[in-house]
């Protein structure tokens, strides 16, 4: 489902997350689908809800191993200052747990947050934080790789580093 919507094609994405085991499956996986079913609706630019994303974030509460990569997937539906409010706690999380993929997608929500509150500091600050990961092999994770390269020139734009920028831009050209 994950593959369909990153190649745009939610109508597939939608008919793979049809029908899933109602028994069986892990608290993450049924997480997994809940948040996979509300990115492919935020991407069909449909209202989300907030009762299924608090659902979605209620299922990984008891597992310290997944809690801070489930509240990082969550960030992606809630308002830029909670985003910014919650970044530094979950920063600690994900380092803590060596979780570098959660830690370039909270980045990448950071700078997007901090871009819409039109903070340059803030925006700058993650974005120089997400593509030092990025330039490392680091993927964010549930995030789709050419997002966070145009985030990421988004916020240099906006803190008004222009040749950063333009090379996190190319940079997506040349991935596609």
């Amino acid at each position: 489902a994950r593959l369909w919507q990153h190649l745009g094609q939610y109508a597939r994405a939608l008919q793979a997350l049809h029908d899933p085991p109602a028994q069986g499956l892990p608290a993450w996986m049924h997480a997994g689908l809940q948040w996979t079913a509300l990115d492919v609706a935020q991407w069909r630019e449909q209202r989300v809800e907030e009762a299924p994303v608090q659902q979605a974030l209620a299922l990984m509460e008891g597992d310290a191993n997944r809690r801070a990569s489930n509240r990082v997937r969550g960030l992606r539906f809630e308002a830029p200052a909670t985003v910014l409010d919650e970044a530094a706690a979950l920063a600690a999380m994900a380092r803590q747990h060596e979780q570098f993929g959660v830690l370039a997608a909270l980045h990448l929500h950071e700078a997007r947050a901090a871009v819409a509150r039109a903070d340059g500091g803030r925006a700058q600050q993650a974005a120089h934080a997400l593509t030092a990961l990025l330039d490392e092999g680091y993927a964010p994770e549930f995030t789709y790789l050419p997002e966070a390269w145009l985030v990421a020139a988004e916020a240099f734009e906006h803190a008004g580093e222009h040749a950063d920028a333009q090379a996190r831009a190319d940079a997506v050209a040349a991935r596609l």
